[in-house]
């Protein structure tokens, strides 16, 4: 039994930690808090909502030519969503084709073959299991396109960070 459930919080560690190379990211906005970064984001909210607006139609020609999983990430470090040092996350875990996260944002990005049986789940509103550990699973925030947006903290989910991912 032991062994078990050491061997679950090793899964989980990894999954909730990410693999691979991490990046220092510089920002000029470092909340401190969950708080702090909710009430950042409502105060500039209408202006990013008139920036977004005005410039609503260059950005459709923008997500056509680049509409990838770096492309939302730079929208969102743009935006200042993003925040801390990037991680690459375990998306097999989701069954997921990659995905990121920052460590000071608490939220991590997905990209989904949207024909797959895991992103209609998301799709649908329905947790998706994590490869590997019966009777655990996640539930995504947000769905744009084949990208799926979930807060990696047990806290709610941030309206204006979802806004923005839906904007892009």
């Amino acid at each position: 039994m032991k062994k078990k459930i050491l061997v679950l919080l090793c899964i989980v560690s990894i999954g909730i930690c990410g693999c691979g190379k991490t990046n220092v990211v510089k920002s000029n906005a470092t909340p401190s808090s969950a708080t702090e970064k909710s009430s950042e984001i409502q105060g500039s909210e209408k202006s990013n909502t008139d920036s977004i607006k005005s410039t609503e139609s260059e950005d459709s020609e923008v997500e056509n030519e680049d509409r990838s999983l770096e492309g939302l990430e730079s929208y969102m470090l743009e935006n200042g969503c993003l925040v801390g040092d990037k991680s690459e996350k375990s998306a097999e875990l989701v069954d997921a084709i990659s995905g990121f996260g920052y460590s000071g944002s608490e939220i991590e990005i997905y990209e989904y073959d949207t024909s797959s049986d895991s992103y209609k789940l998301i799709e649908n509103g329905e947790d998706v299991p994590i490869e590997g550990m019966d009777d655990y699973s996640v539930h995504f925030s947000a769905v744009n396109g084949e990208f799926a947006l979930l807060f990696s903290n047990s806290g709610d989910a941030d309206q204006g960070i979802i806004d923005i991912f839906n904007a892009y």
